[in-house]
């Protein structure tokens, strides 16, 4: 079978979440069929592609974008260049399926063009851009319930700039505020107010209608959606997306049962020390401070506990070098950087317990997957799709992030008894492979292929 997946960038230089999950599915499938990611470099300095053989055994045709490719909300979905090329390239591997794994910065437009060439498409879905352009749902770090609304524009203004004509009028209206009496006299009024909002706020809300429109007439098109959590399966049947949804979890590439044996075999500690883990980037909506701060907390109770943290973060962001500098010479806190997914191991070998403290919702979680597979216990919030895969006293704890000391009591859980970790490890539920993954993937596939046919006979 000829498979092309569809991800808007990919490795060696982008490995988070969607694209590791992109990039262990096609190296799977490609032990069976003949498969092609086409994908985009996004921070490029020129626009161009190339075709390349991973080392894999699959094939990688990568779209070189300049970096100020993306001028406005319209250039995130839709690229009138970016459909040529895909429609030329589809036509040069004929593909059996496409699988869209995510599509911002490419085009909603693809979706299209495949069913015009009678190719089953389907689409799994990694978090919220289907409904929300800056993806997260997350606004004045709350969660947002209210996509489409007059917020939106509060959101947008930040990350898509002015176009000409009205950063010419923001320009002249800045201008006319630097007038004494005319400073005087608005200066209560405008005092703070966005001025960029009051020019284009109109302009963006139509923008977010016809986002929508776009959006809704593609996914009609859809075959077969697929949601790694019931959450986001039941997020996206509350936006209108009628089509069917199948939830199948995320599988991991897992080492030899050598490296995972210390594991499995966890011994009676011999001291009482308790290592916490915490392994995201340094954002405010993953819940750092309010892990930290719980952390500060139970060290005042208990000398024996230990937090490491793991994690990019923005060189740019305040919140960012507020919670480092917070870090430095704190007693029991460590902060390690970056690691790759080949190191895990290594850096899990002596945490007794991972949180994830997020405070916007999380769709899936691999970081979970990650520590069940090393047979350690968990600590998350209870926002998005974590809930479901953890039960109490089994593999961990779910904690409410707008209930006072309630992370704290669960972390006092593991601070009085050194050895909870590891009677909890015993209630781990097993973690699904790669390969068992991509099986469950391919029978949706030939499943697809075998309902196309028949409409096509028809």
């Amino acid at each position: 079978m000829k498979i092309l997946l569809v991800v808007h960038d990919f490795w060696p230089n982008f490995k988070a979440g969607t694209e590791n999950a992109t990039y262990y599915l096609a190296k799977e499938l490609s032990k069976r069929h003949e498969v092609y990611v086409f994908t985009a470099e996004p921070n490029s300095e020129s626009y161009g592609f190339e075709e390349i053989y991973d080392e894999s055994g699959f094939k990688v045709i990568r779209i070189h974008q300049r970096k100020s490719s993306f001028r406005s909300i319209k250039d995130t979905y839709q690229n009138a260049k970016l459909n040529s090329v895909f429609r030329e390239y589809l036509s040069k591997v004929n593909p059996d399926v496409v699988h869209v794994q995510h599509l911002v910065g490419l085009s909603i437009d693809f979706i299209k063009i495949a069913k015009n060439r009678n190719v089953p498409v389907l689409y799994t879905l990694h978090d919220f851009w289907f409904e929300c352009p800056l993806i997260r749902k997350y606004y004045k770090n709350n969660i947002c319930h209210d996509c489409g609304s007059s917020k939106c524009n509060e959101c947008l203004i930040t990350s898509f700039p002015l176009t000409s004509s009205s950063s010419f009028i923001a320009a002249a209206l800045k201008k006319m505020l630097k007038t004494r009496y005319v400073k005087r006299i608005t200066y209560t009024l405008l005092s703070g107010f966005n001025l960029s909002y009051l020019v284009q706020g109109g302009q963006r809300r139509s923008l977010l209608r016809e986002r929508n429109k776009s959006f809704m007439e593609a996914f009609e098109l859809v075959d077969v959606f697929i949601s790694p959590s019931q959450f986001l399966a039941d997020e996206v049947k509350k936006f209108g997306i009628s089509k069917s949804i199948k939830v199948v979890s995320h599988g991991l590439s897992i080492p030899s049962e050598k490296l995972l044996k210390d594991f499995f075999e966890r011994k009676e500690k011999k001291n009482n020390e308790v290592r916490f883990c915490f392994m995201s980037h340094l954002a405010r909506e993953k819940g750092i401070k309010e892990l930290i701060d719980s952390f500060l907390k139970l060290k005042l109770k208990y000398s024996n506990v230990f937090l490491d943290i793991y994690g990019s973060y923005n060189e740019n962001d305040r919140y960012s070098k507020t919670v480092l500098e917070k870090l430095e010479g704190t007693e029991g806190i460590k902060y390690h950087g970056v690691f790759s997914n080949e190191s895990i191991s290594r850096v899990l070998q002596n945490v007794d317990v991972v949180v994830v403290p997020s405070l916007w919702e999380e769709i899936y979680c691999l970081v979970v997957d990650e520590a069940y597979l090393h047979k350690i216990p968990v600590i998350v919030s209870n926002r998005g799709g974590m809930a479901e895969r953890v039960k109490k006293g089994k593999g961990g704890y779910i904690f409410d992030p707008d209930v006072k000391d309630d992370l704290f009591d669960k972390m006092s859980l593991f601070a009085d008894d050194p050895n909870h970790a590891r009677k909890l490890s015993k209630s781990i539920p097993e973690i699904k492979s790669i390969d068992k993954y991509s099986e469950e993937i391919e029978k949706i596939y030939f499943k697809c292929l075998e309902k196309n046919e028949v409409a096509y006979k028809k």
